[in-house]
């Protein structure tokens, strides 16, 4: 029941990712005077947060794509925004918002991307983070060690 309850925090944490990556990127094209800046970010904050590995990628390629016709030196712009804030993420923002919802340490959330997509490539960093749920909720569940009574020693 603790390891599906962590799992299902995975979902969270991604929406409330993708919530903050929409606001972010959306504010940043209307800055940036793109077209249909709203649906731009909306698209970069889903793609990037529910694609793994490149869906980072394939969601500024389409801003990327329109700022190319209306001013090309805004393509430069957008994917080097898209490059900082994507280290901001996943440095900063993903580990302390997996520790909310999935109370697991952003040590053990960072370690376990790393460690599962270099095993198992993309599928291994989109499971990574529920596993390592599970895996902390087990150990914590049968690995809990219990103070003894003074009396009963």
């Amino acid at each position: 029941d603790i390891a599906v309850k962590k799992t299902g925090g995975f979902v969270v944490s991604k929406v409330v990712l993708a919530l903050v990556s929409g606001v972010v990127h959306s504010t940043f094209y209307a800055v940036l005077g793109i077209p249909y800046w709203l649906p731009m970010g909306i698209i970069t904050a889903v793609t990037g947060q529910f694609i793994p590995t490149v869906g980072t990628y394939l969601g500024v390629l389409i801003p990327g794509m329109i700022a190319a016709f209306q001013d090309p030196i805004d393509v430069l712009w957008i994917a080097g925004f898209a490059a900082v804030y994507q280290q901001f993420e996943n440095y900063f923002l993903s580990p302390r918002i997996s520790r909310k919802t999935m109370d697991i340490h952003p040590a053990i959330a960072f370690a376990s991307v790393i460690v599962f997509a270099n095993l198992f490539g993309a599928m291994g960093a989109l499971i990574a983070i529920p596993l390592a749920a599970a895996i902390v909720s087990i150990v914590d569940t049968y690995a809990h060690r219990h103070e003894l009574i003074p009396e009963l020693r």
